[in-house]
């Protein structure tokens, strides 16, 4: 758990965890990701179900105290709707992290189709 919260996986300001960290040095061979901006979908974005799946590990490992630390910023159900952008009880796909170039944007929760 701390060597992951001392990566670039960690969003420091959203307190959440990212899907990869920025991509902008790596060759465009990897694929759609590339056409990003970093903060935004698999280019250093964060994947709800993704966390979601780390803090269920954190469960299952015994960090109980570390889950609700953690899940306190990063599950939905306990985000400031003004910054995620639409009631908690709403479904989204990824919300958009720190890294993102557009400051309003940051937390902001998108659903993609």
């Amino acid at each position: 758990f701390t060597k992951v919260k001392n990566t670039g996986l960690y969003d420091k300001h959203l307190s959440m965890y990212k899907i990869s960290e920025n991509l902008s040095t790596q060759n465009y061979e990897l694929g759609r990701m590339m056409a990003f901006p970093s903060g935004w979908l698999e280019n250093s974005s964060i994947w709800l179900h993704m966390s979601y799946k780390f803090y269920l590990e954190l469960l299952k490992s015994g960090f109980h105290s570390v889950f609700w630390r953690e899940a306190k910023d990063g599950m939905v159900c306990f985000m400031d709707p003004n910054v995620y952008g639409r009631s908690p009880i709403e479904a989204a796909s990824f919300i958009v992290s720190s890294s993102f170039p557009d400051v309003e944007m940051h937390g902001s929760s998108f659903e993609v189709r």
